[in-house]
């Protein structure tokens, strides 16, 4: 009996694999270079340019970002976090009660 390893690579080294390879690789070629596929990629990173740079957007994310550190810096926060930890590691909760 074949090994799974083996059956892969009789698998990629078929004939209809290979075929199946070149007719996916020439279509994604084609819609790389139809010209409606690049006018929306261009679109979209406009797009994306402008949000980044919108003042709200900007002044949205450092708020997240100072709640963050604020939520990360809480020692009940910590302590939680310190406990889920514990309790993936098999040292079960701070409080001595028993692993499971």
């Amino acid at each position: 009996m074949a090994s799974l390893f083996d059956r892969v690579t009789e698998l990629a080294n078929s004939p209809k694999t290979k075929q199946a390879i070149r007719d996916l690789t020439e279509r994604g070629q084609k819609i790389a270079n139809d010209p409606r596929t690049r006018a929306k990629l261009e679109d979209l990173r406009q797009r994306g340019q402008k949000l980044a740079n919108d003042p709200r957007t900007r002044a949205r994310l450092e708020d997240l970002r100072r709640r963050g550190e604020k939520l990360a810096n809480d020692p009940r926060t910590r302590a939680r976090f310190d406990d889920v930890v514990n309790r993936l590691q098999h040292r079960g909760p701070k409080s001595g009660g028993r692993r499971p």
